[in-house]
């Protein structure tokens, strides 16, 4: 299996959550950052944030160059899959967000679908109760990109119904 040169550290993580949070993030970063969620579903939601508010700004031949040099560039199609069906767009935003990420993800394959291995590495007990569960109960979303998973990368407290 190939993976990335070196897992990234706590610092590395606060780094891109800080620069997410500035807007200070480029195609580059948004290419290594999609990696990086498999070890920190956090940093998924807040690329998923990301993605909805700022693409239109994003270049998305851009994107899809730097997504293509990474390890598993089908990690990003689960997080535009997840920016398109829980982000609150306009209807015909909504069609040229889509249109948008087919141009970002043109040409990336999904990872293989015979292997489906777990989306994230080293948040679940080996042969664990929630590994099983990611297996039985994935989400078609990491099935279509060739990975097992469950988890919904938005900020759950923003949908928080006051009551």
């Amino acid at each position: 299996m190939k993976g990335l040169s070196e897992i990234p550290t706590i610092a590395d993580l606060e780094s891109a959550y800080r620069r997410i949070q500035i807007n200070d993030i480029g195609c580059a970063e948004i290419a290594l950052w999609s990696q990086w969620v498999r070890f920190d579903p956090r940093l998924g939601e807040q690329l998923v944030s990301c993605v909805c508010i700022n693409w239109p700004a994003i270049d998305a031949v851009l994107l899809n160059e730097e997504i293509k040099k990474q390890p598993w560039p089908a990690c990003l199609g689960i997080i535009m899959e997840q920016a398109f069906a829980y982000g609150a767009f306009e209807f015909l935003k909504r069609d040229m967000f889509k249109n948008w990420i087919c141009s970002v993800m043109s040409g990336v394959a999904s990872a293989s679908p015979i292997a489906n291995e777990q989306f994230f590495i080293g948040l679940r007990a080996l042969g664990g109760k929630a590994m099983f569960e990611d297996a039985t109960r994935s989400l078609e979303v990491y099935r279509r990109w060739g990975y097992l998973g469950r988890e919904i990368m938005v900020n759950k407290a923003a949908y928080r119904v006051k009551g």
